[in-house]
């Protein structure tokens, strides 16, 4: 006889799904948080290059710039949202987020 597999809560129940953690969740809310903080221009360039798939001489084309323009604009983007995201989080959110991981 084949034994029945759980379902609902007994199958899943031992492991919370990363997407579920309180430290992803902040975790993501941070890059949100940096990418809303670059410039619109900054951010259409990537949305363009990592969205739609262009290359980097159709961007240019697109936006009326150079491709040494993108590449600076690209340059530009990344350092600013490493500096944003290399900042600690405040000692507020990472309170916040031991007692959640504690609660669960």
């Amino acid at each position: 006889m084949i034994a029945a597999v759980p379902r609902g809560r007994e199958r899943f129940g031992a492991r919370r799904s990363r997407a579920a953690r309180p430290a992803v969740l902040i975790g993501r809310r941070r890059v949100a948080d940096a990418l809303a903080r670059r410039a619109v221009r900054e951010r259409l360039v990537l949305s363009l290059l990592v969205v739609e798939h262009l290359r980097p001489i159709e961007v240019a084309d697109a936006l009326g710039i150079s491709v040494r323009q993108v590449e600076r604009t690209v340059t530009a983007f990344m350092s600013g949202l490493r500096r944003s995201l290399a900042r600690p989080a405040s000692r507020a959110r990472t309170r916040a987020v031991a007692r959640l991981d504690r609660a669960a």
